[in-house]
């Protein structure tokens, strides 16, 4: 029996539960099957990868508790009995290891992850060494390109090409684009034959620790306030740099609040009150429908939905009479109409209808106290713009800076970090905004999924990408609190100064790169990207990728829309698989985390013991196709 070529491209934590789904499909199916398995990372870093790196400094954190971490696909599918012991989550391995310093509600650093994934990684190919007819092969090396030969996959590195019959591309984060238009390019472009070092692609450079050392009384530039740039200003911080973080909000995404609905997830996670699965399949249905009318809006259509479900379950811990009750029924069941009407294409009345309806009972002071006392949405500088129509809730639930001006922006900013802190410190049950937050983002994610999951529409698309997913970003993916009490001591610190675009602007002189603000000019010495681009790539600084566009495995997911190009992301069918410029589907070929994103959503992010990831689902589908 001739032996089935599979290789995986990519070692990091999809690549893990990819082949743990493997074995247990062998296991399975099919144990005395051939199978030759390739599995390649350029630096060996199997398990781990650049993300979740061994080498990463103790103080980079995961944006995860410790009891909220899988390392694979238990308790959805499971070994055969004799196997149970290797069917640990990350508890249960920190429980083997000993580690007294981890408990369910840490936030465990990303290096001791990535060592629990080293351990499952070689857990895993242990059990399909001695118990199964798959012969193992690990290679380190970088895969160049990928080419056909009739139905064969052809894999090009430095040193040789190898055949295989399925291919998984799973290789994490990329660069992110440098097209001539974009930012990082400008920058690119800035800093040419200046003395002034631009750093584009930041994951590579998290692990070295000698890299950072060299950073002492200098002045950095880090573009973004996400999540990556925290990480790059952890880093920052190991010298006495001060950094100038530049962001459209100039806000930091929100901490992350206490888990109190672990205890009892059926009780207290939220289940979506308008977003049900009803009303997603007719708003998907109409949004593939009318994907090139100009009548069907993202920001009158489907974000006033997204409003309603965030403003109802943010004000039912602060109303409890029946007259809100009603209220929220009439709005469900009009909604409902008016979409099955197939005329309606505005929704945004019935948030603006909810809004005045709380400003009225408001404005009666018909809110428990709870509301005024110590809220920082019902603050007088706050509410008054709210009651006088300048700003809706929502506004100020998104952006809760939006009424502080320029003078006054640091000290409100303080404050509001002080108050967040407090709030995520109570929990994501007790705190009404943090309720909300989560509720809305994480708790009903997966309607959102079901939503733009293989959307035709790319200009629905790319505005629920450009606008809402930065929102998301903000409110729920944030941070543990002890990463926001780190980075409010550098703002108060005069460590971290805070700019928005228009209050700057850069100078040359000669070798030297100055930041001009206010007439005041900082000599700048290094300037770090430190934004993600998950979804509009062009993938074009991406060697492999970039191959089997030229070969015609993939092409760009885009289109021409009022003569503008929009792209985002890769050409994929609902299985994973790439389409070429002739529609034909390569079905040996499948990808998954952001490799898969713009088609696919949250693909790239960790299992969990409690919710089945669509990865997950994606990945047993994977199995089933190749063994």
């Amino acid at each position: 029996m001739i032996a089935k070529k599979i290789a995986i491209i990519g070692g990091g934590p999809n690549s893990v539960y990819a082949i743990e789904i493997f074995l247990k499909t062998v296991l399975k199916k099919n144990k005395k099957k051939k199978f030759k398995l390739l599995l390649f990372d350029s630096k060996g870093d199997f398990g781990y990868g650049n993300t979740h790196s061994i080498n990463l400094d103790k103080n980079i954190l995961l944006n995860r508790i410790a009891h909220q971490i899988s390392l694979g696909s238990y308790p959805f599918f499971k070994f055969p009995k004799k196997f149970e012991k290797y069917e640990y989550n990350f508890m249960e391995w920190v429980k083997n290891k000993k580690i007294k310093s981890i408990n369910k509600e840490s936030w465990p650093a990303r290096s001791v992850f990535g060592y629990s994934l080293k351990d499952k990684f070689f857990d895993i190919l242990k059990i399909l060494e001695k118990n199964t007819n798959v012969d193992i092969q690990l290679i380190y090396e970088k895969v160049l390109g990928i080419t056909k030969l009739k139905k064969k996959n052809i894999i090009i590195t430095k040193n040789k090409n190898i055949i295989c019959d399925n291919l998984l591309i799973a290789t994490g984060n990329y660069n992110s684009s440098k097209k001539i238009t974009s930012l990082s390019r400008k920058i690119e472009k800035l800093t040419a034959d200046s003395n002034c070092k631009f750093y584009h692609n930041f994951l590579e450079l998290l692990p070295n620790k000698n890299f950072w050392d060299r950073f002492n009384n200098s002045n950095v530039v880090v573009y973004g306030t996400g999540v990556s740039s925290i990480d790059i200003i952890s880093m920052l911080q190991r010298k006495k740099t001060k950094v100038y973080s530049i962001s459209r909000s100039s806000l930091f995404p929100f901490a992350r609040p206490f888990n109190q609905k672990i205890s009892d997830p059926e009780r207290y996670e939220h289940k979506p009150i308008f977003l049900k699965d009803e009303l997603i399949q007719i708003l998907k249905k109409t949004i593939n429908k009318y994907q090139y009318k100009k009548e069907l809006n993202f920001e009158k259509f489907i974000n006033p939905l997204i409003k309603l479900e965030f403003c109802t379950l943010y004000f039912s811990h602060f109303l409890d009479d029946k007259i809100f009750k009603e209220k929220v029924k009439f709005l469900k069941k009009k909604i409902f109409q008016d979409l099955k009407s197939k005329t309606v294409f505005d929704l945004s009345y019935l948030y603006d209808d909810l809004n005045y309806f709380v400003v009225e009972l408001i404005k009666k002071n018909n809110l428990k106290n709870k509301f005024y006392n110590g809220n920082w949405f019902s603050k007088k500088e706050i509410l008054n713009p709210i009651l006088e129509k300048k700003y809706t809730f929502y506004d100020l639930f998104t952006n809760p800076l939006i009424t502080s001006n320029s003078i006054n922006f640091k000290k409100d900013y303080l404050k509001f970090l002080k108050w967040d802190i407090n709030e995520a410190q109570k929990g994501n049950v007790d705190s009404a905004y943090k309720n909300a937050c989560d509720g809305v983002w994480r708790d009903i994610r997966q309607q959102f999924t079901k939503l733009f999951d293989n959307c035709d529409n790319l200009k629905i698309l790319n505005y629920f990408l450009t606008n809402i997913m930065s929102i998301h970003n903000k409110l729920c993916d944030g941070p543990s609190v002890d990463s926001i009490i780190f980075i409010r001591k550098l703002i108060k610190e005069k460590k971290i100064e805070l700019l928005r675009k228009s209050e700057f602007n850069f100078l040359k002189k000669g070798k030297e790169i100055y930041l001009n603000q206010k007439n005041k000019k900082i000599k700048i010495n290094t300037i770090f990207y430190g934004l993600a681009d998950l979804y509009k790539k062009d993938y074009k600084n991406d060697l492999l990728i970039n191959s089997m566009y030229k070969n015609n495995i993939v092409t760009y997911n885009e289109q021409n829309i009022n003569n503008r190009k929009i792209r985002i992301g890769l050409r994929i069918n609902k299985d994973q698989s790439p389409i070429n410029r002739y529609n034909k589907i390569d079905k040996s070929i499948r990808l998954i985390g952001p490799t898969s994103e713009g088609r696919k959503f949250f693909h790239h992010t960790l299992s969990r013991p409690d919710k089945l990831q669509f990865c997950l689902t994606d990945l047993f589908s994977w199995a089933n196709s190749v063994v």
